[in-house]
C-alpha cells in the first residue's frame, strides 16, 4: 500500500517503501532502521549483481576477440609457411631449369661447332674440284 501511494516506489517489488532522503545532504546510504539497511543492501546487491554481469559480458567479449585475433595469427602462420615452401619450391625448378638450360646450351654449342666443321669439310672439297 505505501509503494503504491509514493510515486517513487511504483517500480518497487518489495512490500514497503523504499527509504527516500529528506535532504541532499542525508547520506542515502545511511540507514535509520533493519529495514532501511536490508532495502539498502538488496538495492546493493542488485546493482553488483548487474555490473558483474557487464563484466563478465566484457569478459566474454574480450576472450572472443583473443580468439579471433589468434585464429588470424594461426592462418598467417599458415600461409607464410606456405608460401615458404612454394618459394623453396620455385626455386629448386628455378636452379633446375637454369641447370637445363646450361646443358642445351652446351649440346647447342656442340652442334655448331660440328655443323661449321661440316661446312668446312664440305667448302673445302668443293673447292679442292
Amino acid at each position: 500500500p505505501a509503494a503504491a501511494s509514493n510515486p517513487a516506489n511504483a517500480s518497487n517489488p518489495l512490500p514497503f517503501p523504499l527509504p527516500i532522503p529528506h535532504s541532499s545532504s542525508q547520506n542515502a546510504f545511511a540507514p535509520t532502521s533493519p529495514v532501511d539497511r536490508s532495502v539498502d543492501l538488496a538495492f546493493e546487491l542488485e546493482t553488483l549483481k548487474s555490473d558483474l554481469m557487464e563484466e563478465r559480458l566484457m569478459v566474454e567479449g574480450l576472450e572472443m576477440e583473443v580468439r579471433r585475433l589468434t585464429d588470424e595469427r594461426i592462418a598467417e602462420r599458415n600461409a607464410r609457411h606456405r608460401l615458404e615452401e612454394s618459394l623453396d619450391d620455385a626455386q629448386a625448378e628455378l636452379a633446375s631449369a637454369m641447370e637445363q638450360n646450361g646443358a642445351l646450351k652446351r649440346e647447342l654449342e656442340t652442334v655448331r661447332a660440328k655443323q661449321l666443321e661440316e661446312r668446312q669439310k664440305a667448302d673445302a672439297g668443293s673447292c679442292v674440284d
